[in-house]
């Protein structure tokens, strides 16, 4: 996950991986256990930290990477939302299940970000029919502090 802004540029990293993969985007083998499937589970937090950001008002700050925050064996839909957008504007991108966030420093105070990942609803092929043991479209929020300070 990399941070992109004129006056911050962090990276994390952190990547759990599966068969030589990252487990937030691979489709983990499922076998039935005598005779039935896996339960579903719904996205969990991963160990990437995501550090509440400091921004300058006027200025923005990109994250790329963000799917790294969950994972999940089903592919995740993310999205995010600003407790108060008058202080932080927010959007999320995602390509093929690769996410980008950027946040708008818009006037200094402080709002908290909410990031959702959730699983699409409806069948799952390897599955079968939906079953209501096995439900889909559960979900998972991280939360990130922004603080936004007057420009210089």
């Amino acid at each position: 996950m990399k941070f992109h802004t004129p006056l911050i540029s962090m990276a994390l990293l952190a990547v759990a991986t599966i068969g030589g993969c990252r487990e937030s985007c691979c489709d983990v083998n499922v076998h039935p256990i005598n005779g039935y499937a896996p339960t579903n589970a719904p996205p969990r937090a991963s160990q990437v930290e995501f550090p509440d950001p400091t921004l300058t008002a006027g200025h923005s700050l990109t994250v790329s990477g963000v799917e790294s925050l969950f994972l999940d064996d089903n592919p995740l839909t993310l999205t995010a939302t600003s407790s108060d957008t008058m202080v932080v504007a927010v959007s999320m991108v995602g390509i093929d299940y690769r996410f980008s966030l950027t946040l708008d420093a818009l006037s200094p105070g402080a709002a908290e970000v909410s990031i959702v990942a959730t699983e699409p609803v409806g069948r799952r092929p390897f599955l079968g029919p939906q079953d209501p043991q096995q439900p889909l479209g559960l979900s998972a929020t991280r939360t990130v502090n922004v603080t936004v300070v007057p420009g210089t």
